[in-house]
């Protein structure tokens, strides 16, 4: 029984032979990071869930998934992991709201700006976090991404007018520190009112080898795949990602989890994104309370399946305005240098990102 069936099995709470786990756990991890030379069959089935082991395998299941192990040069992610050590006290406690109910996840984070959007700290407001400047290694680190970035998006045979698939560049980067192995993200997708719909979004990780998890979002029992992410490998959500998959880092026990030699159980994911000029130049405000809405894509009701939509984010006590809204996107074609995704025409005209209607709303599917 190799590792990853531990992984399975272990989360189906089945008992299994625990000897040599280690050793099988770095044979495995390092094939990952070699491509996978070995010729045994590596995807595996139990239940729902599917690890996949190579970047084949990852690349070839999951469409919207790149995967590069060994990332950064061996320098420069020796650098970012001490740099991140450092700043790790200033990594900081989330809270939020989900149906009324105050929650507090277990890692901690902090939210990166290159110099010319520091003054967008309202868009982070939400989670009442301040905005620090890129420090000299993550400049680096951003350089590399968003040069890897714009080749995955060049090599995509089919584009959407509404996604930027050129010239893509990081604003923001939103750091998640997991102290320990029992640290984790609960299921999520991004919410789209920064980055503009279909965004492409990256996670770049140090420390501890942890899995990373997608699931559909439609239907609701889909397969769950694990992917397991090592220190320093970037893994790439392209445009569409958002709108099909929720994503997760789960808990791991202590004997499925390869401590790095030194942070050990820590692990530290940086997530790269591009603001949206046009989202963030044109807030959608909530007609109730003024505060600025969330975008997302709509999943619950099968009529309204691929519309996307604003709701409203303002917390009273633990209490939502509830105000929804249909987005009107149709007019980022034209503002997308004629809908060829390959610039973003800077405009002085208010443009009203919302349809009072479903006829006037926009919708997008695979």
């Amino acid at each position: 029984m190799n590792h990853f069936q531990q992984i399975l099995t272990v989360e189906d709470k089945i008992k299994i032979d625990t000897s040599n786990k280690k050793k099988r756990f770095s044979q495995s991890t390092l094939s990952f990071a070699n491509g996978g030379e070995s010729k045994r069959k590596r995807t595996l089935s139990v239940g729902k869930t599917i690890t996949l082991y190579t970047k084949e395998e990852i690349e070839n299941t999951l469409s919207t998934i790149r995967v590069f192990p060994d990332f950064l040069p061996d320098d420069l992610a020796n650098t970012m992991i001490d740099a991140l050590r450092r700043k790790r006290l200033s990594f900081k406690d989330k809270e939020f709201y989900i149906a009324g109910r105050l929650c507090r996840p277990s890692q901690k984070s902090i939210i990166f700006s290159t110099p010319e959007n520091m003054h967008l700290e309202d868009l982070y407001s939400e989670n009442d976090m301040k905005l620090e400047e890129f420090f000299p290694e993550l400049y680096m680190a951003k350089a590399c991404v968003d040069k890897e970035v714009n080749k995955a998006l060049e090599s995509l045979t089919n584009s959407h007018p509404f996604q930027i698939h050129q010239n893509w560049k990081s604003d923001v980067c939103i750091g998640n520190y997991f102290p320990d192995n029992k640290s984790h993200l609960d299921w999520h997708s991004d919410k789209l009112s920064n980055i503009g719909p279909l965004p492409t979004i990256t996670s770049l990780s140090f420390g501890a080898t942890r899995i990373f998890r997608l699931r559909p979002i439609i239907p609701k029992n889909s397969v769950i795949y694990n992917i397991v992410i090592p220190n320093n490998t970037l893994l790439i959500m392209l445009p569409g990602t958002q709108e099909l998959y929720k994503h997760s880092v789960p808990t791991l026990c202590n004997s499925l989890l390869e401590k790095h030699p030194i942070l050990n159980e820590q692990r530290f994911s940086l997530t790269f994104r591009m603001l949206h000029p046009v989202f963030i130049q044109n807030p959608t405000r909530c007609e109730i309370c003024s505060n600025k809405m969330i975008l997302r894509r709509i999943y619950k009701e099968t009529h309204n399946n691929g519309y996307y939509m604003w709701i409203c984010t303002n917390n009273n006590n633990g209490k939502k305005c509830m105000v929804f809204q249909y987005a009107k996107l149709d007019e980022l074609y034209h503002l997308m240098n004629g809908g060829d995704g390959s610039t973003i025409i800077s405009t002085e005209k208010e443009i009203c990102l919302k349809s009072t209607t479903k006829n006037g709303a926009s919708k997008w599917k695979p």
